[in-house]
Formats: structure tokens, C-alpha cells, sequence
């Protein structure tokens, strides 16, 4: 299965905070659209698991170009934070989408079906 979310980061340093909606997610691609010509930008991933409070730097990019990255993963994560850090520039912004494959369910009202009912 895929789940996909697409957001915009605008300001630098500020996280962008997204859950997991496969609950065993295999891998994750990201592809960023950068804009506004900045003259540094590190985009940093990382895989936060709530249960134990682990936070696990899964990719991290430096770079002013568009670029497409995968990420295998090794853990289950609840939900991945996205931040980028950038100087120079007017009016930069990352538009990215990231979509997570594996084996989970999207639980997204699209995805369920039916609702059962029962009467009494």
C-alpha cells in the first residue's frame, strides 16, 4: 500500500510534523521542489517512535537542487518530522511530497468501505 501527504516548508528551522499512516511502513520517498534561489538548504528527516521516545535522523540533504530521496527503513516509526534549515534567497520555500510504502493500512475515510450495522 501507499500513502501520500504533500506540504510546503516556508520558514527555516521550523519542523513540519507528520504521522505515519501505514503502520509498517517499508520505505519513504520525498520529493523536494525548492523555490526562491536560497544559497544554503539542509533538509533533515527523522522517525520518532512515541512509544520509547526515540528520534532516529533517517536522511538529511544539502543542496539548492530539486531532488527526489528515498529512505528504507529499518524500525517502525509513528510519524516523521521534516525540517529545513536555509540562508539567502527571496522567498524560499521546499514543496514536498512524501509517500510511505508498505504493508499498513491508510485508515483514511476513503479506504474504509463499509460500516457495519446492526439492528436490535
Amino acid at each position: 500500500m501507499q500513502s501520500a501527504i504533500s506540504f510546503t516548508l516556508t520558514q527555516s528551522g521550523f519542523p513540519f510534523l507528520i504521522r505515519n499512516a501505514l503502520a509498517d511502513s517499508s520505505s519513504i520517498t520525498l520529493v523536494y521542489t525548492v523555490s526562491g534561489a536560497p544559497t544554503s538548504l539542509v533538509i533533515t528527516i527523522e522517525g520518532i517512535v512515541a512509544a520509547s521516545g526515540t528520534v532516529q535522523v533517517l536522511d538529511s540533504y544539502s543542496g539548492t537542487a530539486n531532488t527526489t530521496r528515498t529512505v528504507n527503513l529499518s524500525a517502525v516509526y509513528d510519524a516523521f518530522k521534516i525540517s529545513a534549515i536555509f540562508g539567502g534567497g527571496k522567498n524560499v520555500s521546499v514543496a514536498a511530497t512524501l509517500t510511505s510504502t508498505g504493508a499498513g493500512p491508510t485508515f483514511s475515510t476513503t479506504s474504509l468501505s463499509a460500516v457495519q450495522s446492526h439492528s436490535f
